[in-house]
């Protein structure tokens, strides 16, 4: 089995808001910390990258690089290491 085949058994179970600034008139920056449920085997140093699908409209990723350190078989973390959107509403007529 490969790293690309062991990564498919680790799933985000959830996300946590850490924080919202506003950042400009109609902008916010939201921050979350991710829950993760790993499958086997154990991955070491993982990474996740969070994507966008073209739905995201106003949606820009700022930080989307989230370090995941070494995650056991079968385990379930709140991650500490953050990722950062922000989202930019329609500016009023």
């Amino acid at each position: 089995m490969g790293l690309a085949d062991a990564w498919v058994q680790a799933t985000v179970a959830g996300m946590n808001q850490v924080s919202s600034t506003r950042v400009g008139r109609t902008t916010y920056d939201f921050t979350y910390t991710i829950n993760l449920t790993n499958g086997f085997p154990a991955l070491n140093n993982a990474v996740a990258t969070v994507t966008a699908t073209a739905a995201a409209t106003g949606t820009t990723i700022v930080q989307g690089t989230v370090s995941l350190s070494n995650l056991a078989a079968g385990a379930t973390i709140t991650n500490t290491d953050t990722f950062t959107l922000q989202q930019a509403a329609p500016a009023p007529q």
